[in-house]
């Protein structure tokens, strides 16, 4: 399998993935990013079993999956290769290309997980955003990371709550003709 896409969307997929990576080597697979490619949309999914994260990208070439390894950033104006072929698998911006051994687990039906999930009802929705969300979260506490979000309302404040630290979020408002991203897997129904 060989596809091909530009340096800032592969920069996309690893800014987006790298955070829900398995960091403490419980299961190769979940070190990996999962990759499925349908007819020019990739999805790109990485969960260590309690983060999930999933983005959508463009590619020319082959269909199919393979685990992609975490790699570094790369040029946004690069055109980046990854050549699947055997046991390795090799990324190259044209002018440095990077092998290693090919992750052969299979990973997680996360469709499934996702699905079973969002079957449940929905209790709440709010939005915020997400660089001030990260910035107030950062005041809370790393020995005792637990936060309760206290939702009241769709445009009220969003309370936070941890064993010594409060923070408050506004929300944003948002047009109804928002589109927000949903978890596909392409080739799939609801992948396109």
């Amino acid at each position: 399998m060989k596809i091909t896409m530009d340096g800032a969307e592969f920069n996309r997929i690893m800014r987006v993935c790298i955070p829900a990576l398995d960091k403490k080597g419980s299961r190769p697979v979940l070190e990996h990013i999962e990759i499925r490619c349908a007819g020019g949309v990739g999805a790109a999914t990485a969960c260590d079993s309690i983060h999930l994260a999933q983005c959508r990208f463009e590619y020319e070439g082959d269909d199919g999956m393979f685990m992609l390894p975490r790699h570094r950033t790369v040029s946004n104006g690069s055109r980046i290769t990854i050549n699947v072929k055997g046991d390795k698998i090799s990324i190259s911006d044209g002018e440095e290309t990077v092998t290693r051994n090919l992750c052969k687990d299979v990973p997680p039906d996360w469709r499934k997980i996702v699905t079973g999930q969002e079957e449940k009802p929905q209790a709440a929705t709010i939005t915020m955003s997400a660089s001030r969300l990260r910035r107030i979260l950062g005041s809370f506490d790393n020995n005792n990371d637990a936060v309760t979000f206290e939702i009241r309302g769709p445009l009220v404040g969003v309370a936070m709550r941890g064993p010594s630290t409060y923070g408050m979020l506004l929300p944003l408002r948002v047009e109804e003709g928002r589109r927000l991203a949903r978890f596909v897997k392409p080739g799939e129904e609801g992948g396109k």
